[in-house]
């Protein structure tokens, strides 16, 4: 994520970006994709397997996309993987980029393609193709978690965006954009056609949960829930990696307002509902009923996963005072 010193050789970064061995960014989910162990994910889709009981180190793949030429590039997925409501099948997306600009991959703009992750009879973790949903080279964004229903993948495009400045630092193209609108892309998961809804900018990172329903005109709705803010951030540092400079957090005077501008801030949970009929959106707010300080956060959602993809009634999220630099403890919301 860091700057590197010295700095590197274009050459050096030709040859990191497509000779030396892949790493990941070290940010740590769990998820059951296989048979062998318990699987570390990251946002690469490169994945690691831990036993159960000891987590020794089992083995370290990336599971292969058969839909992608060799004129492209796989480079995130989301740290969270996802399942589907009936087959329980594990889902998550590749972002894959063409880098021969469509002359010889056909394809000339990057685009999430979404996989089924199942393992063959030989133990290994492969991929089938549910479809991709193309994107402009200058809108991409980081997709941290995403929704499944029983008929659609929904992608949501919040205000943490993925620029171009540099192929090696990555930390350099991550930057959030308080006015960007959010884009929920819907891939449907038995035509693998796709849709498009916009909303007003929103921060949000970790979905709760994602379901279908019909409204009072028979219409099919998908409903997806997140922590959201009122008003993204806009951090006064350029980067990602100027946000979460660790050093930052072991000065017992920083405070979160010093890095952030906010206004009219307080946490909520924000109902996004989507109609796949008329191809319009709305948001329903469902406001944290706790006096909560000025500059607290809710996030990292759970509920019972009996109900996902599934329509369900309570979930917990982890309530944070930034300014204080800790947990204030666990909240129950009731949808």
């Amino acid at each position: 994520m860091g700057e590197i010193h010295p700095p590197l050789t274009t050459f050096e970064k030709l040859k990191i970006l497509f000779y030396d061995p892949p790493n990941d960014n070290t940010n740590v989910a769990v998820w059951d994709l296989g048979d062998l162990g318990v699987t570390t994910t990251t946002e690469q889709p490169r994945y690691i397997d831990n036993d159960y009981v000891t987590l020794d180190f089992l083995r370290e793949y990336v599971p292969p996309s058969f839909d992608k030429s060799i004129f492209e590039m796989e480079f995130l997925s989301a740290s969270h993987f996802n399942r589907h409501p009936t087959t329980g099948a594990s889902i998550n997306y590749k972002l894959i980029l063409p880098f021969d600009f469509g002359i010889f991959s056909g394809k000339s703009s990057p685009a999430y393609h979404f996989y089924e992750y199942n393992t063959n009879s030989a133990g290994e973790i492969v991929t089938r193709s549910l479809g991709y949903i193309p994107v402009p080279v200058d809108d991409m964004r980081i997709v941290h978690s995403f929704g499944v229903t029983e008929h659609y993948a929904i992608l949501p495009r919040f205000n943490m965006c993925l620029g171009r400045k540099d192929p090696i630092f990555i930390g350099g193209n991550i930057f959030w954009d308080a006015t960007r609108p959010a884009v929920f892309d819907i891939l449907s998961l038995e035509t693998k056609e796709t849709m498009s809804f916009k909303f007003t900018a929103y921060e949000a990172q970790h979905i709760i949960n994602s379901f279908e329903r019909n409204n009072s005109k028979g219409e099919l709705e998908i409903v997806l829930d997140f922590p959201t803010r009122v008003y993204p951030v806009k951090f006064h540092e350029d980067t990602v990696y100027d946000v979460l400079n660790v050093d930052k957090y072991r000065d017992p005077n920083w405070k979160s307002s010093d890095d952030v501008i906010r206004i009219n801030d307080r946490p909520r949970i924000t109902r996004f509902v989507l109609n796949t009929v008329t191809g319009e959106g709305y948001d329903q707010d469902f406001p944290v009923m706790w006096n909560a300080p000025k500059d607290s956060g809710v996030d990292f959602p759970t509920f019972n996963p009996n109900f996902r993809g599934l329509s369900y009634c309570f979930a917990y999220c982890h309530i944070s005072n930034k300014d204080l630099r800790g947990a204030m403890g666990l909240i129950k919301l009731d949808l």
